[in-house]
């Protein structure tokens, strides 16, 4: 992978992660992220 690819993907796991905030199950998350 390149790094531009490595980045990227680091960002939407950044993103999700603020957004999971608040929510107390995985299942929440992923329900609200769908």
């Amino acid at each position: 992978m390149t790094n531009m690819l490595l980045e990227g993907l680091n960002s939407l796991i950044q993103t999700a992660k603020r957004k999971a905030r608040g929510y107390r199950t995985a299942i929440t998350l992923l329900q609200r992220s769908m």
